[in-house]
């Protein structure tokens, strides 16, 4: 808080100044060189003067320590609940989403630090609650198989995209969760708890930062291994030319991977040619994700289908779904026109969906330029009826047994039944 408070005085000294039209202070804030330097001195400031003051330090850790030791009941039965009620559900239900990696960690992460805010950092100090020492060996004991479910998670998500400098990362912190749970449910089947976990967070603790220094160097190239991998995997035909991920090649696996990229276009057709140049030539990673993403108008014209009044579409228009991307990966990719001349958009394109559900967009044209209608112009939720799953809504789709037809607004029908919400 201190730095951000000097960082904060020193844009409005700069702003001072500017009003007097001398922009030094505002030009040298501009560069790296002085923010890294404003920042090692506030910072290290700040923890000269906490250091002179150990004693506020010590209770202020005690009174957060307390806090946080009232939560180890509640978290204690619910994670324990939990994994107890794992045998009845099966693991099945927890691959059904993509953030169960995250979860599961964080939960465990949680757990260790509030068994550690219980047992605190000797004797004297630690909680005399004995509902609290009882509910921190059961946080104890949950530690290891949710670090083991999620190193599991972790894994089949590696299996399916392969590993990346950010899961090499995940990997590292989640073998470190698992080397801990172990060690805190030995400790928890022992009748000296608390003191055996404080000798074993010694131990840990070295082995963190031999872990850390070991990383820091350059033995372990993340970048370098994520795209041997890659590589690896587009070699022996796991991944298709079309599924490499270039945006992260160049922009996230570092140097190794754009050298990857410049190997990989001495044997490119001119389409991936042209795809790797895009991310290469672009600036940041935001723009190579637009151009690697961008499909052409005659891919576009391939893909469409359309529907109900047979209309050759705008080139205006398929110059808009081309920036927006539309149909690159579909499913399927039909338009319609209405009565009204607006135009509606069905493809089924995932987008980080679980499960993954089709999107209706509508197309509206003003002064000769096609804009979506708002919010976005896409209904994402207009599928979520219950009487007709997705399945059933694709096979239809894919069969034409399907029209839109006018009700006031425009409703979707299959086999002539209204499916979900009409939209205007």
């Amino acid at each position: 808080l201190f730095t951000l408070l000097c960082f904060g005085l020193a844009y409005l000294l700069a702003e001072l100044f500017e009003l007097v039209n001398i922009d030094l202070l505002r030009e040298l804030l501009r560069k790296d060189l002085t923010q890294w330097l404003l920042a090692g001195t506030a910072l290290g400031a700040t923890t000269g003067v906490l250091r002179e003051h150990d004693s506020i330090v010590s209770s202020t850790q005690r009174v957060v320590q307390s806090v946080f030791s009232i939560l180890v009941v509640p978290l204690a039965l619910g994670l324990c609940g939990f994994i107890l009620v794992l045998p009845f559900t099966g693991l099945e239900p927890l691959w059904g989403t993509t953030h169960t990696s995250a979860t599961l960690f964080v939960c465990a992460a949680l757990a260790l630090i509030i068994v550690n805010a219980v047992i605190r950092d000797d004797g004297t100090t630690q909680s005399n609650n004995k509902i609290a020492a009882y509910a921190a060996r059961g946080l104890a004991l949950a530690i290891t198989p949710l670090a083991v479910i999620t190193i599991v998670a972790l894994w089949l998500r590696v299996k399916q995209y392969g590993w990346t400098p950010d899961r090499l990362w995940a990997a590292v912190i989640c073998v470190i969760l698992l080397i801990y749970g172990l060690a805190y449910l030995y400790s928890a089947l022992n009748s000296k708890f608390f003191s055996q976990i404080r000798s074993i967070n010694w131990r840990l603790a070295l082995m963190v930062c031999a872990l850390a220094l070991l990383l820091a160097t350059p033995l372990l190239d993340f970048g370098a291994l994520s795209t041997r991998d890659q590589l690896k995997r587009l070699a022996d035909g796991t991944i298709t030319e079309d599924k490499l991920d270039l945006t992260a090649l160049a922009h996230d696996f570092g140097p190794s991977g754009r050298l990857a990229l410049q190997e990989l276009k001495t044997n490119a057709d001119d389409q991936l040619t042209q795809r790797i140049d895009n991310v290469l030539t672009a600036t940041t990673r935001w723009e190579a994700t637009q151009a690697e993403n961008t499909i052409s108008v005659a891919d576009i014209k391939a893909k469409l289908e359309v529907q109900t009044i047979p209309w050759a579409v705008p080139e205006n228009l398929l110059l808009v779904l081309s920036s927006q991307s539309r149909c690159r990966d579909a499913k399927y990719c039909y338009i319609f026109r209405t009565e009204n001349n607006n135009v509606l958009l069905l493809e089924q394109q995932c987008r980080n969906q679980t499960p993954c559900r089709p999107e209706l967009t509508m197309y509206t044209e003003l002064n000769d330029t096609w804009q979506t209608q708002y919010p976005g112009g896409i209904y994402s939720d207009v599928f979520n009826h219950k009487d007709t799953s997705i399945t059933e809504l694709d096979e239809a789709v894919l069969e034409g047994r399907f029209t839109f037809e006018p009700v006031q607004q425009m409703q979707l029908k299959i086999d002539g039944k209204s499916f979900g919400r009409a939209v205007d």
